[in-house]
């Protein structure tokens, strides 16, 4: 699940609870921000592409 919309909308809160609720039922979260989720996504980009390709973009 991603949530996205402006800041200050509590978006932590509601992912928390959601967190909460997944180990309740033995079942695995993770709350990172925008920044982390693109880094990760750019990383498994390059694993799947080479680091020397010259088409890769910033996501």
């Amino acid at each position: 699940m991603i949530l996205i919309s402006s800041s200050g909308v509590d978006k932590a809160h509601l992912v928390i609870s959601l967190e909460i609720v997944a180990y309740q039922q033995d079942k695995r979260a993770l709350f990172i921000n925008c920044h982390e989720f693109q880094m990760r996504l750019h990383s498994i980009h390059e694993k799947i592409n080479g680091k020397n390709n010259s088409s890769l973009r910033a996501i």
